[in-house]
């Protein structure tokens, strides 16, 4: 979090809105009503600063988590775009394009989440079950 100067209010910080935003969701029933209203954290966040590649990142989840899909998407390709090496919005893309049925496309993204933490066990997990239902279709 950016520090505060003496004086300045914690709501014109980006990351004061990212962090409010995910204690709420994490406070959450974890509904779609829930992640609305995280949402409006977000969009605070990104209002106050457009390359908050969090403040993107959790968006795209929230939008993911409400079926939102097309949204979802270039939230999660926006923060990529801002910083690559950030590894939630990497695997929450993967995760996305496995149910938007865009398997190949799910298992490159699978592959640079591991590159980039090659003991991410929830990648690991994901890509060789997509990889098990990839091998029955072309083998069907």
């Amino acid at each position: 979090m950016a520090a505060i100067e003496e004086g300045e209010s914690k709501e014109n910080i980006s990351d004061y809105w990212v962090e409010r935003g995910e204690k709420f969701w994490d406070d959450s029933d974890k509904t779609t009503k829930a992640a609305l209203e995280a949402l409006t954290y977000m969009d605070k966040a990104i209002n106050i600063n457009p390359l908050n590649y969090k403040a993107w990142a959790d968006k795209g989840f929230f939008l993911k988590q409400m079926g939102e899909y097309d949204s979802a998407l270039m939230c999660l390709n926006r923060s990529i775009g801002i910083n690559r090496v950030y590894i939630p919005p990497l695997y929450n893309k993967a995760v996305l394009l496995g149910l938007l049925g865009r398997f190949e496309e799910a298992v490159e993204c699978y592959n640079q989440v591991l590159e980039l933490d090659p003991n991410n066990d929830l990648a690991k997990r994901d890509l060789a079950m997509l990889q098990k239902v990839l091998g029955n279709k072309n083998g069907a």
